[in-house]
């Protein structure tokens, strides 16, 4: 319960876009589960996303790890934004304009 209270008391950029896209992962490794043909690809896709999971879970992690070295918020914020930002769009670009995988 101190993780949870400490995401909500003291939130940057990282940690509620990790949180979000960790939702995310797991309302879409629960569906995957539940309605998908577990054969050929799909167990994959679920172990990707697994892996997604705890990457993202270390980012937090790093956050945490950040904030208390960086006690203003903001400029942690702002920072994280720039970076993720700039990864984001360095990828769009250099794949030929598009966040798809395969």
């Amino acid at each position: 319960m101190k993780i949870v209270d400490d995401l909500l008391k003291r939130p940057t950029f990282a940690s509620v876009f990790s949180t979000a896209c960790i939702l995310l992962l797991i309302l879409l490794v629960i569906y995957q589960t539940l309605f998908v043909d577990l054969g050929g690809g799909a167990s994959f896709g679920i172990a990707l996303e697994i892996i997604g999971i705890f990457i993202l879970g270390f980012i937090i992690g790093v956050d945490r790890i950040l904030l208390t070295v960086i006690t203003n918020r903001i400029w942690l914020s702002i920072i994280e934004a720039v970076l993720i930002i700039g990864y984001l769009t360095n990828y769009y670009i250099t794949h030929n304009n598009s966040f798809s995988i395969g």
